[in-house]
């Protein structure tokens, strides 16, 4: 999720753009007139995406301040304390578990065992996790010591793992800190009705069916050098604290697109009952008819409300930048990070090998309102380490666990294409 600060900034800076046009908007060329048009579509999606980001910041800010007060009467400053670097280190033998360190490792085991899993490495709690915190060593008034990289807001391990994802930037919705599993309704909701004044309300009418969100454990491994480990707090502290959301990000990513079920979570595109456009036995490509199929399906389910984007992969957005919408007819599908007036994203999440008919190496595409897609965190996270494996490397393999689910609120509003070929 990026800051409402980068949001506010990015707002100033178009309508800075679009403000000598605007001047003199009934003068404008054809050319003028598109960018004018698109710039205002851009504008409109910004402010929708800043009141977004001021109510996640809000809650954000909410929920680790009551964290703090009803969890523990833990210090505040102590809780800024907290290394990850050193939690590495200890996870390696290196260091003993005592101080900060070890209680919220207590503090964290019993997250887990609240949810019915067991975490046995050196385990980080979700207060940690959701706390804005300065590196450790790190001043305001010190040259070298941190005056260089004071910012604006000292973002929390939670955010900047969110930052890391195009998940936030398509408007996800996040739900944190959960304790126990979380149902949600799969529908409407509610429904309106108009009735006689002497009978009630027939329930019979309103069909909702319940979606849970369970706790999966996910684990990512990688390996981080022994010798990063003992450098100074500010480098081991920023370096670790990447290395960490990196790879949770990817496997939230991926796991949200193309999950199987079972042990992990359901993916949008494995989901039962998603909308599906087909573009022939064997796949084909996509053209301006097939983009405007894709809306259709949302739009006449009365689901093209919300966080409405594409997102695919960087083989088709290449296809769709060199694509007219029609012969002859100025104009790409893929425009400025825009399809057809709705933001595009892209990520390598989003497969580029799938198979249909005699059709090989398909990529995907999803059109749809992404509010409705949850996911969902309980506790903190594990981390066991194998100082062995790469020992002659002087490297120690990491191993991360944590618990996570995503699920789909609406199935209605959502749209894919599994078959598009790019070559």
């Amino acid at each position: 999720m990026r800051t409402s600060q980068a949001i506010k900034k990015e707002i100033t800076d178009l309508r800075a753009t679009l403000q000598p046009l605007a001047k003199r908007v009934a003068e404008l060329n054809d050319d003028e007139k598109k960018q004018f048009d698109d710039g205002t579509v851009q504008l409109k999606a910004l402010n929708e995406e800043l009141q977004r980001t001021e109510q996640a910041e809000d809650i954000i800010r909410a929920a680790a301040g009551a964290s703090t007060q009803t969890i523990s009467t833990q210090d505040d400053n102590d809780l800024r304390s907290y290394s990850f670097a050193r939690a590495l280190r200890i996870a390696a033998g290196d260091t003993p578990l005592d101080g900060i360190e070890r209680e919220m490792d207590q503090e964290a085991k019993k997250e887990a065992t609240a949810q019915g899993k067991s975490f046995n490495g050196v385990s980080i709690p979700h207060r940690i996790l959701s706390q804005g915190r300065a590196l450790p060593s790190q001043n305001t008034t010190e040259p070298g010591a941190g005056q260089e990289l004071i910012t604006e807001e000292a973002g929390s391990f939670l955010m900047e793992l969110r930052n890391k994802m195009i998940l936030s930037q398509l408007g996800a919705t996040y739900l944190t800190g959960l304790q126990g599993d979380l149902p949600l309704i799969d529908g409407a909701g509610f429904e309106a009705s108009w009735i006689d004044e002497s009978k009630g309300i027939d329930a019979g009418k309103m069909k909702t069916t319940k979606r849970v969100l369970q706790p999966k454990m996910m684990a990512c491994a990688g390996s981080i050098s022994r010798k990063l480990l003992v450098q100074t707090n500010n480098v081991a502290e920023q370096i670790v604290r990447q290395n960490l959301t990196d790879a949770m990000a990817y496997g939230i990513q991926t796991a949200a697109f193309n999950g199987a079920g079972d042990k992990e979570p359901l993916g949008i595109l494995n989901t039962d009952g998603i909308q599906a456009h087909s573009l022939g036995s064997n796949g084909d490509r996509l053209s301006w008819d097939d983009i405007v199929k894709l809306e259709t399906l949302i739009s006449q389910m009365n689901a093209d409300i919300g966080n409405l984007a594409y997102i695919t992969n960087a083989k088709v957005r290449g296809y769709l930048k060199t694509k007219l919408k029609a012969d002859a007819v100025a104009g790409y599908i893929w425009d400025k990070n825009l399809v057809n007036g709705y933001n595009a994203h892209v990520t390598n999440s989003l497969p580029s090998n799938l198979s249909k008919g005699s059709g090989q190496n398909l990529s995907s595409m999803i059109f749809g309102n992404f509010a409705d897609l949850y996911i969902g965190s309980w506790g903190g996270i594990d981390l066991i380490s194998d100082p062995y494996t790469a020992a002659s490397q002087n490297a120690i393999k990491l191993f991360i666990h944590s618990m996570h689910d995503i699920t789909v609120r609406r199935k209605e509003s959502f749209a894919v294409c599994k078959d598009i070929i790019t070559l």
